[in-house]
Order: C-alpha cells, then sequence, then structure tokens
C-alpha cells in the first residue's frame, strides 16, 4: 500500500516541480519584454531581433556571415556573424529560447526540462555538455542548422519539455505564453498581420495551429482542415494520430507529446501576467479561447494560433 502512495506523492511533487519550471521561463520571456518591449514574435525590426542574437556568435568565432539572412528586405544584408532564418528565430521554441536576453534569465538548460518528462532527460543532458553557445549563459545549443558547421545554433529537439505559444502578448496579461508540451497542434499555421509582416510554423512538427475550440477552416495555403479543440495529452493518447501538415501529409502520434509524469487532462501553463497554473482541459481551453480572442495587442485583427514545442 506504502508504495503507490509514495508514487503518487512523487508524481504531484514533479508536477510542482514543472510548474515552478514554467514560471522560469514565463518570467525570462517578460525579461526580453522588459528590453525590447514585446516577445521575439512582435518585434517589428528583423534588424532588431538579429542584433539581440549576435554576440552569441560573435562569442563562437564565427565569421561575418556573407550570405542574405531569411528576412524581410531591409535587414537581409544585416551584418551579423550568423544566418538569421525568421520563421525559426521569431516563433520556433528551440531557436527562440536561445536568445540570449531569454538564455541569460534561465542560466541552466535543465530550467527547460521538466521531471514529469524522463524520456528527454538525457538530450537536456547533452546540452548542457555540448552546448555550442557561451556568453552569459552556456551549455545550450548543441545543434547547428543546415550542417555540421551551420550558420546559427539551435536546442534539440528532444531537449525540452515545454511550448510557447505566439498568442502570448506582453499588452495583454492574461494571454497563453508557456505551457507543458503535451498538446497536439493540428494545421500548418500562418499569422500574417504581425508586426514583422508573418510568422509561420517552418517545421510544422514542432511549430503549428492550436485552438480552445473544435476547428473546420482552410489554412493559408487553401486547404480545409479540421482541428479538435486541444487538450492535455496522457497515457492511453499513444496510438492518437494527427495531421500537422496536410500538403506534406505529415502526421505525429501522441506518443511524441506525452509527458509520462503527467496524465490525460493534466498540464502546466502560464500567462503574459506570470500567473502560472496546474490546468485542466476545460482551464487551458478557456485560456486558449480568451488568447484567440484578444485584441487591443501587439497584432491587428485575429491573435496567433501558432504553438511551438518540443517533441520526441
Amino acid at each position: 500500500m506504502l508504495l503507490p502512495t509514495l508514487a503518487k506523492a512523487k508524481k504531484k511533487a514533479n508536477r510542482m516541480k514543472c510548474a515552478n519550471n514554467v514560471g522560469s521561463m514565463a518570467k525570462a520571456y517578460n525579461g526580453f519584454a522588459g528590453d525590447m518591449e514585446v516577445y521575439p514574435w512582435h518585434v517589428a525590426s528583423d534588424a532588431d531581433l538579429i542584433a539581440t542574437y549576435n554576440a552569441d556568435y560573435e562569442m563562437i568565432g564565427y565569421n561575418k556571415f556573407s550570405g542574405s539572412h531569411m528576412s524581410n528586405s531591409e535587414a537581409a544584408s544585416y551584418p551579423a556573424n550568423f544566418k538569421f532564418i525568421h520563421p525559426y528565430h521569431t516563433c520556433d521554441i528551440r531557436f527562440v529560447i536561445t536568445n540570449p536576453l531569454i538564455r541569460g534569465d534561465l542560466q541552466n538548460v535543465a530550467t527547460i526540462h521538466s521531471p514529469s518528462d524522463p524520456k528527454m532527460k538525457r538530450y537536456n543532458a547533452l546540452e548542457k555538455v555540448q552546448g555550442k553557445l557561451k556568453g552569459n549563459a552556456p551549455g545550450w545549443a548543441r545543434n547547428n542548422y543546415g550542417a555540421v558547421n551551420g550558420r546559427c545554433n539551435y536546442v534539440s529537439t528532444f531537449a525540452g519539455s515545454y511550448g510557447h505559444h505566439t498568442g502570448g502578448d506582453s499588452l495583454v496579461g492574461g494571454t497563453v505564453l508557456i505551457s507543458t508540451r503535451n498538446v497536439a497542434t493540428h494545421w500548418r499555421g500562418l499569422k500574417k498581420d504581425m508586426p514583422r509582416g508573418y510568422v509561420y510554423g517552418y517545421n510544422p512538427r514542432t511549430t503549428g495551429g492550436i485552438s480552445g475550440t473544435d476547428q473546420s477552416d482552410v489554412n493559408w495555403m487553401g486547404t480545409a482542415y479540421n482541428s479538435p479543440a486541444s487538450r492535455f495529452l496522457g497515457a492511453g493518447d499513444e496510438a492518437l494520430e494527427y495531421t500537422c501538415y496536410v500538403q506534406g501529409g505529415w502526421k505525429m502520434k501522441g506518443e511524441q507529446n506525452i509527458m509520462s509524469g503527467l496524465e490525460q487532462n493534466q498540464g502546466n501553463f502560464a500567462t503574459a501576467d506570470g500567473a502560472v497554473q496546474q490546468g485542466s482541459d476545460a482551464e487551458w481551453q478557456a485560456a486558449l479561447v480568451k488568447t484567440e480572442q484578444t485584441t487591443g495587442g501587439c497584432t491587428s485583427g485575429k491573435n496567433s494560433q501558432l504553438f511551438s514545442r518540443f517533441y520526441r
């Protein structure tokens, strides 16, 4: 009788530690917004965002990048020691989390790993040992984009337990900002009227559309999709299959997003005001609906529904 009780108590304690990590990540993103006035996906000038990343690459010793950034035209030749790729550096969590203004607040890469997510622990530990970035928080970003000696670095897809919502708005406190990764995304999303223009999920397995209600709509490429309301995945969802990119036929399974220490209907999330909640599906869906319906923040029209998270 004692062992099940101890296991239950440990699971509860791990969820509390996980919630603390969510809060730390929200604080780090708000630190970025304190310096830049907005979150990374709302920075209007690609040149300004490039500048926030560049100090790391000077320390690594990369030479000046002589090619064109994947950016708005005015920043295509902005002097930097790395290649800027706007769909990644504006909204993909594997890249955004490496920004010195965010990483510097977090310091230890272990903060982005939840004790409720043991299958990610090994890969998170490898970041600490093999991470290429230096500066004010070394031991992050062991992967190079594009090649062994790539022009930018990012955190392994398997090294984290969380995600961020690009509907999070520093001007609107109740919008969803950070969440545990045990949710599914159901379409390759794009938001056209962000301050920089558009942002979208370049890799739809990490960054895609999410909603607090059932949706039947047409995506930005004109293809119809059906999306159930987001919920927290857990044991029993392993075989759940969903399409994250209709045109490419890309599918994912629930097992890639389940965190073994969290059951169905269990997750942790934080809003832009820093409030952290150990939430249920109903609470999560209500927060998503509020985020989707937000007006008067950094964007015009319908708020972004892009969610980016680690998976394995």
